[in-house]
């Protein structure tokens, strides 16, 4: 199966490129450790996990589910697949 979003890391940094709408979409390292952690977890599990506030977490979690990179289901947070590449 194709995957609509491919990433890759440059310079350091995850890019994601959503094929669909030709977006890059740049993560800096917390953002992507949010991303990564993002397999099934609540938002309290995630704060226990990474150590942040929930509130900042949220906030972070808000913005990669507008890009589409993260779902929530029953409370609970799953990152996009992606290929990469």
């Amino acid at each position: 199966m194709t995957e609509a979003r491919l990433a890759a890391i440059l310079d350091g940094q995850v890019v994601v490129l959503d094929k669909a709408t030709a977006r890059l979409m740049l993560m800096d390292p917390q953002t992507e450790r949010v991303w990564r952690s993002c397999s099934g977890v609540t938002l309290e599990e995630l704060a226990t996990e990474l150590g942040g506030s929930p509130a900042e977490l949220a906030s972070t979690l808000e913005g990669l589910a507008a890009e589409g990179l993260v779902t929530c289901h029953h409370d609970r947070w799953t990152g996009a697949r992606v290929a990469w590449v």
